[in-house]
């Protein structure tokens, strides 16, 4: 129940809420890079929602949007005789005592059984903030954007779904325990390649084929430094080392 992390009170995400009809139909935003279609004729392609806290300790009124559900994939699973659903999931969260206040996005994943047992659910949370391991970081905070980049293990289950839906979300603003304010849309593939840099800071890139030998590299510490290595093979190693101890720098590494 989203225990353990020192709340007063605890929950259920979001897409558990909805899936025991805590959260009506009515109160969840369905979307999807194509938009409207035959199998999802409620969903959207992008918008500017107002959604409530998940958390709220009342019943959610008939017109409050609680959430956004993006679904990436389904598939059937003929050993088990179970549907699986994967989603992206966005809930806010008001906190308690003003912890981990804004905006949460879950990863998740249903097992639907086709017997009575019912279903299985499992989830992983992403941290927005990037740079701290804080549980209170997780929350995508007020005047922040963030691109949704797809799980490995959603690409071990379908690797075209889940290179196709990939949102980009930013929280416009909150109004701490009432409502936030998020846009959701879809960025083309040029557009995605460029969301995976920071904005308006000049980057450098640098490519390294990986060999038997150590690799060493000069970098520009006023500039963002791309290093692109290629050759590593399916169980290649890297090891990487920033030499110069009176920058205060930081580096961040995206496996392929």
């Amino acid at each position: 129940m989203s225990g353990g992390n020192g709340y007063e009170v605890s929950d259920f995400d979001i897409s558990s809420k909805w899936f025991f009809n805590w959260a009506k139909d009515s109160s969840i935003i369905n979307m999807q890079p194509e938009g409207q279609t035959p199998e999802c004729p409620t969903c959207v392609s992008s918008g500017t929602f107002t959604i409530k806290p998940m958390d709220m300790r009342s019943q959610p009124g008939a017109n409050d949007v609680l959430g956004i559900h993006i679904p990436i994939a389904t598939k059937y699973d003929t050993t088990h005789k179970s549907t699986y659903l994967y989603s992206y999931w966005l809930s806010y969260r008001s906190g308690v005592n003003g912890k981990a206040t804004g905006l949460l996005i879950h990863y998740t994943f249903y097992q639907l059984y086709d017997s009575m047992v019912g279903a299985y659910t499992d989830s992983l949370l992403y941290y927005a903030k990037g740079y701290s391991e804080a549980k209170v970081d997780a929350a995508l905070t007020s005047g922040k954007c963030y691109h949704v980049s797809p799980t490995s293990y959603m690409k071990d289950q379908d690797l075209l779904a889940a290179e196709s839906v990939q949102p980009r979300i930013c929280v416009n603003s909150i109004d701490i325990g009432n409502s936030l304010q998020v846009a959701v849309s879809f960025p083309s593939s040029n557009e995605l390649q460029e969301s995976y840099l920071l904005q308006n800071i000049p980057t450098t890139t640098h490519s390294i084929q990986c060999g038997s030998s150590a690799t060493t590299k000069s970098l520009d510490s006023s500039k963002q430094n791309l290093l692109l290595v290629t050759g590593t093979g399916m169980d290649g190693k890297v090891s990487f080392k920033m030499c110069n101890p009176n920058i205060n720098s930081r580096a961040i590494f995206f496996d392929e």
